[in-house]
């Protein structure tokens, strides 16, 4: 479990270092301009595709769905690029919950390893805590790079509308500064202030992880 956490951090450090490294290559491309013309112009489109690939991410974990969120920061801003990655997750979190609910753990074998699914079993939620646990297991879902607190919601019979609150919150918590960083760092004028951003923002989110999580 540990060596699996290690590659999830190597895995997000690896996208957020690619991301940066292409866009300082694709900014100096003649071709540049017309992809930012083309974003703005069919931005719509643009927004509802993402909010798609978003779910389809979540619903099937292995695809990396929230990747191309991150990517069209340059071309649409964060707070767009932002937007549809909350929207595809309000979404994709009702079909997981759904699916998870109806189908039970006969779905869950074929998407998560044995060891995953022993673990949601274990679990136990009290009444009075649903959106507080909800909460902290999508935090840390989000951390580990994994949708399974969105199908364990279902499974454990997690009241929907306090379960999509936790998952909310956690969301606006990682997302917003995690999107307005990446922003910053897209931003050449101020990628010294995005770097210092992250380099504060990554020790605080794994701080709760471990203090919620792996105890």
């Amino acid at each position: 479990m540990l060596l699996k956490k290690k590659r999830n951090l190597i895995f997000i450090s690896l996208i957020w270092i690619l991301s940066i490294l292409g866009y300082v290559w694709l900014i100096k491309q003649p071709f540049s301009q017309q992809i930012s013309w083309l974003a703005q112009t069919h931005k719509v489109s643009l927004f509802i595709c993402l909010v798609l690939i978003k779910i389809a991410g979540l619903v099937w974990p292995p695809l990396p769905g929230g990747v191309f969120n991150l990517a069209v920061i340059p071309f649409l801003g964060w707070q767009l690029a932002y937007l549809s990655d909350l929207t595809g997750t309000i979404i994709g979190v009702l079909i997981d919950y759904s699916l998870a609910k109806k189908w039970g753990y006969k779905l869950l074998d074929k998407i998560f390893d044995e060891d995953t699914v022993n673990k949601i079993k274990n679990l136990k939620v009290k009444t009075h805590r649903q959106t507080e646990f909800s909460f902290m297991m999508t935090l840390s879902s989000r951390l580990l790079l994994t949708e399974i607190s969105y199908y364990a919601a279902g499974l454990l019979k997690i009241n929907f509308w306090k379960f999509l609150a936790g998952a909310i919150g956690s969301h606006l918590l990682l997302g917003v500064p995690g999107y307005y960083f990446t922003g910053v760092l897209f931003s050449t004028k101020t990628i010294y202030l995005g770097v210092i951003g992250w380099i504060v923002l990554i020790p605080l989110l794994l701080k709760i992880k471990n203090r919620y999580f792996e105890n």
